[in-house]
């Protein structure tokens, strides 16, 4: 029996919304929260190993015009963040991986479990996080630990914001 104690406030929720389909206690945000509901209601296995793509994932069509346009202030973030051990990500209006670069440890770490370009990072492929977060609400997000619905995610943490072209 693990008897070690988890420093991440979420994870007693996150077990007995697993277990029980109950939210009570220190409840994570109302995004997540519905999120953990759609994602149960999806059949979603929260304790699933990753998916992780066998080979390259090709770019969709129009990926390579997104990055010209978005990969100056990929740079100047990971210029801010440098030496952190981050890194720096951006996916479509879909929620596929287009880019990602950063800290080489941790990109190579992330990549163990398909966060790779071309990787479908959607709720219904992976479950809560930032990235389809803030594409489903439109909004800024950070989600950390087991505030993401599948375990396999608890150990990170992600932020995203929507990108608009108003052009």
């Amino acid at each position: 029996m693990n008897t070690a104690v988890s420093r991440d406030p979420f994870q007693r929720n996150w077990e007995q919304f697993i277990d029980e389909g109950l939210l009570k206690g220190n409840e994570p945000s109302p995004a997540v929260a519905l999120s953990w509901q759609r994602c149960r209601q999806r059949l979603l296995n929260p304790r699933r190993p990753p998916r992780v793509p066998s080979q390259p994932s090709i770019l969709p069509p129009g990926s390579q015009e997104q990055l010209v346009l978005v990969r100056p202030a990929m740079e100047d973030l990971h210029q801010f963040v440098e030496g952190s051990g981050c890194v720096v990500a951006f996916a479509n209006a879909e929620g596929t991986l287009l880019d990602i670069f950063g800290d080489t440890h941790t990109a190579q770490e992330l990549a163990e479990i398909g966060f790779v370009p071309g990787a479908a990072w959607t709720e219904e492929a992976v479950g809560t996080n930032a990235i389809a977060l803030a594409l489903a609400d439109a909004f800024p997000i950070q989600v950390r630990g087991a505030a993401h619905f599948c375990a396999y995610l608890h150990p990170y943490c992600g932020s995203a914001a929507p990108l608009y072209n108003s052009l």
